[in-house]
């Protein structure tokens, strides 16, 4: 009997003891096969994951790394991942993400970055991001959003920056974005 699993949910999983790094190694350890579409691997405990983690992911279509401690990625970590269509980082302490982060993402379509300590989005964040269609930062502390941090993306259709701490949004920001259906800039402080 030979299983084919394509969806693993390993939410709530912790790594041993002194761990706190996610590595290809321990994956292997888990159980998980590289032929998975989507993995949920939210509240593990993960602080970091180390560059080469995903290598042998390409057939990933969903990952979910919710609530976890991760704070900083190399931009290599998802590269790999060249079908993903969905990842999710809600819950997560990161307080800045840096242009190139999601390199090789091209095929993603949803991006989660909710509830985060993010404080600014930097000029071209999702640079090389074509397909991305839906793209969420809902409560978390931003204040600051450089006139070019969605620059390039002009699929998206939905974008919420509700519950933020944003003061003032230069025109400028949304050009570009022919194809937004839904902007959601509630409960910030936009006057």
């Amino acid at each position: 009997l030979s299983l084919s699993i394509l969806i693993l949910t390993l939410a709530n999983w912790q790594l041993a003891s002194g761990q706190s790094i996610l590595t290809a190694q321990i994956l292997s350890q888990w159980g998980v096969l590289n032929n998975q579409t989507e993995l949920d691997l939210s509240n593990c405990g993960l602080m970091a994951i180390a560059p080469d983690t995903f290598i042998s992911f390409t057939q990933l279509e969903t990952l979910r790394l919710d609530f976890n401690q991760l704070r900083l990625f190399s931009s290599d970590t998802f590269a790999p991942l060249i079908n993903l269509r969905t990842l999710s980082l809600h819950g997560n302490p990161m307080k800045s993400i840096y242009p190139g982060t999601f390199k090789g993402l091209a095929q993603l379509e949803t991006l989660y970055l909710s509830s985060t300590q993010l404080t600014s989005l930097l000029p071209q964040m999702f640079i090389d991001m074509p397909s991305l269609k839906y793209l969420y930062f809902k409560d978390s502390r931003i204040s600051q959003v450089a006139e070019t941090a969605f620059e390039g993306l002009g699929n998206i259709e939905r974008l919420s920056l509700a519950g933020n701490e944003i003061e003032s949004l230069e025109v400028a920001t949304f050009h570009g974005m022919t194809k937004l259906k839904f902007l959601d800039l509630s409960q910030n402080r936009l006057t």
